[in-house]
């Protein structure tokens, strides 16, 4: 970005939450065309589920669900051994802004590692909770004046099977807290991860008016999902957001979806193209994926302490706790820092 360079990223943008405020910090400073790759937000189906939200037709929304049936490994040894480096690896290349170490093959299991990996918060809440991030205007919250006093706060509370540092927990139930965004209302973003957390289909399953599918001929559609809950209907959104259901489906059948009031596009890639070539901004360029990058990120951070944390948004720190601010940094070794 600094020599100019539009820059399409894939999800999740960053590992640590800082990062990707410097993301977002560059991509203003240069100007250059971004893109986040959750692919999902180029479909019709994820705008039309925006502006539902938005046009207030699912009445008052104060909570939302985001699940992944999948979920850490729980508390397993890091290697201490060493192995030969595979002639096909550039092992230096391939540690980047991690510390050096020896190589050993399950390093390369980098998904499980809170070192490398961000587990299904980075992988796929990032998708799941886009539409209602972006639909509730939980990212203005990023951009409230620094000037008010006291500038937004979003409580995060987390359960996990056991706190783990360096891996992430077998499974995992944070609550964010939002306040109120102008007109609309409190709400709280539940993610659950792991089947076996507590309460898992007991909370899932009411809620949507039938069991989750856990496996057979259909399991695709029930893994990662969304359930929006609003007053007077709700949105059952798919893992990418890209196919939605509104429920009761009897209540309704002869929905007419609100004016559009978001452009369609249809291919995520070539809208980052287009705004490239001097177009209008990619819906999900860095001043939105950061923000949705922070957001999931912060779910991590908060299941290594036993403990609520209180964000503060704009000036990116855990109010009254340095132990977790610090925790919303990554070391960079020498060459790579940022």
């Amino acid at each position: 970005m600094k020599m100019g360079k539009h820059l399409y990223c894939e999800k999740p943008l960053t590992n640590s939450v800082n990062e990707a405020r410097i993301m977002r910090k560059v991509a203003a400073e240069t100007g250059v065309a971004t893109q986040m790759g959750n692919q999902g937000t180029a479909t019709g189906a994820f705008r039309e589920q925006v502006e539902i939200i938005q046009s207030g037709d699912l009445g008052e929304i104060r909570d939302v669900y985001v699940w992944n049936t999948n979920a850490g490994v729980g508390n397993v040894p890091l290697p201490t051994d060493s192995m030969s480096v595979p002639e096909t690896l550039k092992w230096d290349l391939w540690l980047g802004p991690r510390k050096a170490r020896p190589y050993h093959r399950r390093w390369m299991q980098w998904h499980h590692l809170r070192e490398f990996g961000t587990q299904q918060l980075g992988n796929w809440a990032i998708h799941s909770a886009n539409m209602a991030f972006m639909g509730l205007r939980l990212n203005s919250l990023w951009y409230a004046d620094p000037k008010e006093s006291p500038t937004p706060r979003i409580r995060i509370r987390a359960e996990v099977a056991q706190i783990v540092r360096a891996t992430f927990p077998k499974w995992e139930i944070i609550h964010y807290e939002f306040p109120a965004r102008g007109n609309m209302p409190p709400v709280t973003v539940h993610w659950h991860a792991g089947m076996n957390g507590p309460g898992f289909r007991e909370t899932i399953e009411p809620l949507l008016g039938r069991k989750l599918i856990a496996g057979g001929p259909g399991p695709w559609l029930d893994f990662a999902g969304c359930l929006v809950v609003g007053s007077k209907g709700k949105i059952h959104s798919t893992g990418h957001n890209s196919t939605y259901t509104l429920l009761p489906e009897k209540q309704f059948a002869d929905y007419q979806p609100p004016p559009r009031t978001l452009p369609r596009h249809g291919s995520h890639e070539r809208e980052w193209l287009d705004a490239c070539r001097g177009g209008p901004a990619a819906m999900s360029n860095f001043d939105y994926g950061a923000v949705l990058t922070e957001f999931v990120l912060m779910g991590n951070v908060a299941t290594q302490f036993d403990r609520p944390i209180e964000y503060d948004p704009v000036a990116m720190e855990c109010v009254g706790d340095d132990e977790a601010t610090a925790a919303l940094r990554r070391d960079h070794r020498q060459g790579w820092r940022v």
